[in-house]
């Protein structure tokens, strides 16, 4: 069993190496987005294509970044845009008075008292996320004895963000916030909660009998991290309770693992978990 865990976690790092490899060298900086040549000046290390892109509905951080930015350009600043995972920090060869967000660029601000730095982190803390995750992977492993590596939600753990920023900006509850107390000695009054992001697309239409009737029928709604997620345990409690309907959106088939251990599952061959693949929210299939 190890010799098969070391192949399988030795495969999935170099499969994050060269995916990543790519991902993580965006040396970028957007100058002045809103074109205001304001004194007063901030630098978002976010993502740049959510100035660049058209605002899509594969994800929220794209919503997330540019709302951000036009807050900041609210409050009087010229807005500066970098990526997060930028390799090149962008703040010693200029002038900021708030740096917000992550990566080098934040952890340089952090030596300068005249910039404030604001850590923007979308969960848990990053220690407790992976130890969570391990403890999925391991969950899975034991019903499957498969290593679903590809499965989980594996984070590096950056502390400078954490203790040496002036506050914390995070997507979450009070649950939320309260694992970075638990787990260090962070102050909770820096930490600030923000409530999830999410598309204003639908307005539904609430019937009783059309709820009545839906009672049974459940919806699992996201995308990879299936075993960080916890879907196996959706499978498997509704494999034991035919009556209740799941219908599972938006599963990802690279996640070869997973898919092989419920293939009869995802393939729609059992009566009460149908998996409905990618689903467009603009589509009928999200709207009805």
């Amino acid at each position: 069993m190890f010799t098969k865990l070391k192949k399988e976690y030795l495969r999935f790092i170099r499969k994050q190496y060269f995916k990543n490899k790519n991902y993580y060298n965006k040396n970028v900086l957007l100058r002045d987005v809103f074109g205001k040549k304001r004194s007063r000046r901030v630098l978002l290390s976010t993502l740049t294509s959510s100035l660049t892109n058209e605002i899509n509905f594969s994800h929220t951080n794209l919503l997330e970044h540019r709302i951000e930015a036009e807050i900041f350009d609210e409050f009087g600043y010229s807005v500066d845009v970098t990526n997060f995972n930028s390799t090149s920090s962008y703040f010693a060869a200029n002038k900021y008075s708030v740096v917000y967000g992550g990566g080098a660029s934040l952890i340089d601000s952090l030596h300068d008292k005249n910039c404030r730095s604001i850590c923007y982190s979308t969960g848990v803390f990053s220690y407790t996320q992976k130890l969570n995750t391990y403890n999925s992977l391991k969950r899975f492993a034991n019903t499957s004895n498969k290593y679903a590596y590809s499965s989980i939600r594996d984070v590096d753990v950056n502390l400078d963000y954490l203790y040496f920023t002036d506050c914390i900006v995070i997507l979450g509850n009070s649950y939320t916030a309260d694992t970075y107390v638990i787990n260090s000695n962070i102050d909770r009054k820096k930490i600030y909660e923000l409530n999830a992001f999410y598309f204003d697309i639908v307005k539904p239409s609430f019937c009783m009998s059309k709820i009545n009737r839906s009672r049974n029928n459940f919806i699992w709604f996201g995308s990879s991290g299936f075993v960080h997620k916890g879907l196996d345990i959706l499978i498997e409690f509704f494999r034991q309770n035919p009556s209740l309907q799941l219908y599972i959106c938006g599963a990802n088939p690279r996640e070869k693992e997973f898919f092989s251990y419920y293939k009869k599952e995802l393939s729609n061959k059992i009566d009460n978990i149908h998996n409905c693949g990618f689903v467009d929210l603009k589509g009928e299939i999200f709207k009805n």
